[in-house]
């Protein structure tokens, strides 16, 4: 681009006005970059999402279960118990708040804990909180 008299063609923005606009796109860039982050982080937490109000009879609750042990399994295994972020941590005690309140409604429903086991996926339930403690005890020795 051809020089004006003698001067660059944006000299005519003074230095604050350029200083300005870079920070604006350089805090419009973290602004989208923080954003998307947290919505790609909150999309997926079926467990999270779950309504429990909803939940009818045993064998639902039992599913309820099995969704958020999966959910808390995945936590338990990608991390041990002092290197936790504190989102997953966070993740993990609504998870825990989560469970007992699956636990409080079946209660509150008058389902029987009998009638649970009843259930054909009451065995995969079973698997994960094995699964679970199983983890829980290789993160700990991994922190000793």
């Amino acid at each position: 681009m051809k020089q004006l008299w003698g001067r660059n063609p944006k000299s005519h923005m003074s230095r604050k006005k350029q200083k300005t606009n870079t920070m604006k796109k350089v805090l419009t860039f973290v602004c989208v970059v923080f954003v998307s982050s947290f919505i790609l982080s909150s999309c997926g937490g079926k467990a999270e999402k779950m309504k429990i109000s909803k939940l009818e009879d045993a064998c639902e609750h039992v599913d309820a279960m099995i969704t958020i042990s999966e959910a808390m399994l995945n936590i338990v295994e990608d991390n041990s118990k002092y290197d936790m972020s504190m989102e997953d941590m966070r993740k993990k005690d609504y998870l825990e708040y989560k469970m007992m309140m699956v636990q409080s409604h079946a209660r509150e429903a008058e389902i029987d804990y009998k009638d649970m086991e009843d259930c054909d996926n009451w065995k995969e339930l079973e698997d994960l909180e094995e699964e679970i403690d199983d983890a829980r005890k290789a993160a700990n020795k991994e922190d000793e």
